[in-house]
């Protein structure tokens, strides 16, 4: 059983063993974001819910939040779009680097996208590939293009 931590939420960036992940985030404080983050894992939950706007840059929140995952397991994590006054389409997707490595660029660490508009919740399935010590999430928000 290895430890989950959400890493990036709304176009986050975080440093962890001298790996930068992304260094974009928000400009604006209006329209759209990613208003919540659950993944249930085997005993502890990442619940990260919050609808108040207004955040610039990057928010990290690895500190804040982990859940424990199993190597062949399925689970489920729910992202939730949400609005800050303006209703704009946008994509909204969602990443785990499973190896580490410092990249999502490998087979499975994409969860999947989801294009449209707020609010919605998007659920994205997985199984767990393989585990490394300790894995990053990455969500992003996109406005009026795709990812």
């Amino acid at each position: 059983m290895k430890k989950l931590v959400l890493l990036l939420f709304t176009a986050v960036t975080l440093q962890v063993s001298a790996q930068s992940y992304c260094t974009a985030g928000p400009s604006s404080t209006f329209d759209s974001e990613i208003t919540g983050v659950v993944l249930v894992g085997n005993t502890s939950t990442i619940s990260n819910t919050d609808s108040s706007c207004g955040t610039t840059g990057v928010q990290d929140f690895t500190l804040a939040y982990s859940a424990d995952i199993s190597l062949g397991a399925n689970y489920s994590i729910d992202i939730e779009m949400g609005t800050c006054g303006g209703n704009y389409s946008g994509t909204i997707a969602a990443w785990i680097d499973f190896n580490a490595d410092g990249d999502f660029d490998d087979l499975d660490e994409q969860l999947g996208t989801y294009d449209g508009m707020p609010t919605v919740t998007q659920t994205f399935n997985f199984t767990v590939p393989h585990l490394d010590n300790q894995l990053l999430l990455l969500f992003l928000l996109q406005f009026q293009d795709s990812i």
